[in-house]
């Protein structure tokens, strides 16, 4: 079986009362963690295959 299966897996069995979409950022953040080697905003944030997005006021 493979990590990120295992990984999902894991998450969703631990969190059960945790919302959706804070389950898959808290998944996001592991996995990039996983990849990195390394556990810095900026890693995380250079790992994340989402799309940024900011407001600017």
């Amino acid at each position: 079986m493979n990590v990120p299966l295992m990984l999902t897996r894991f998450i969703k069995t631990a969190t059960p009362n945790m919302h959706s979409l804070r389950r898959k950022a808290l998944e996001a953040c592991v996995k990039s963690a996983m990849h990195q080697s390394r556990l810095t905003i900026t890693q995380l944030g250079r790992g994340s295959r989402a799309k940024a997005l900011e407001n600017i006021v």
